[in-house]
């Protein structure tokens, strides 16, 4: 099931009207993958949870080689 189709549930379950900003903006990511930007609501729920882990695990990457760059430094 796609992520425009949960929201669609919740609107439904929740009697809420879907944000403007998920509603009315694409938001794309890049499938390395595939090789082009898909718009996450036309995703699998699944697949957005992997992107959504693989984005954070390199963004704690990113964040742990900073701290060591900033202590290295420190150090000299």
């Amino acid at each position: 099931m796609k992520v425009a189709q949960h929201l669609q549930i919740e609107k439904v379950v929740h009697q809420r009207a879907i944000p403007s900003d998920i509603e009315n903006e694409s938001c794309l990511y890049y499938s390395e993958s595939k090789d082009i930007h898909i718009d996450i609501l036309n995703m699998d729920l699944h697949h957005l949870i992997r992107v959504t882990k693989k984005l954070l695990a390199n963004e704690s990457i990113k964040e742990e080689s900073l701290i060591n760059k900033v202590i290295k430094r420190l150090k000299q």
